[in-house]
């Protein structure tokens, strides 16, 4: 089985993330690597996804976003991401953790995936987040 290696993002990763994006279609916040972390997963020292998350000092963190490039896909790859965050938030002092399930409110389907997968994990709808639907987690750490 190949090893997946996750470590906080250099700005070199920032810089290769963002490019792999936009090769995509899509757009990297140019704020994402000052607000939030960054955590990156690597395969043979090829950027296979990341998580981008944040904590609030207080009580609450939330995973922005969690992508995996479709090469690596079905690998266990986000799995690991979200355990990593999940636990790195924790043991900052975190009781609940929230996702927010879809940047796009319009996209349904997607937004039902993400919710189906969460819920999974042991996290429950919660309140709208900046008016997008959420789902929320207690959460402590693993020793």
């Amino acid at each position: 089985m190949t090893e997946i290696l996750i470590t906080p993002a250099t700005i070199e990763d920032f810089r290769k993330i963002s490019e792999r994006v936009e090769q995509g279609g899509g757009n990297m916040y140019p704020h994402a690597q000052v607000e939030y972390e960054i955590l990156v997963a690597k395969i043979n020292g090829k950027i296979a996804g990341y998580c981008e998350y944040e904590y609030n000092g207080q009580h609450e963190g939330m995973i922005k976003s969690i992508e995996v490039f479709p090469e690596f896909q079905k690998k266990g790859i986000g799995n690991k991401l979200r355990m990593e965050v999940e636990n790195t938030i924790a043991k900052r002092g975190a009781r609940y953790i929230r996702v927010v399930a879809a940047h796009d409110p319009n996209d349904e389907t997607r937004r039902t995936k993400i919710e189906a997968y969460y819920r999974k994990q042991g996290y429950e709808r919660g309140e709208l987040y900046k008016g997008l639907p959420s789902m929320l987690k207690e959460h402590r750490p693993r020793r």
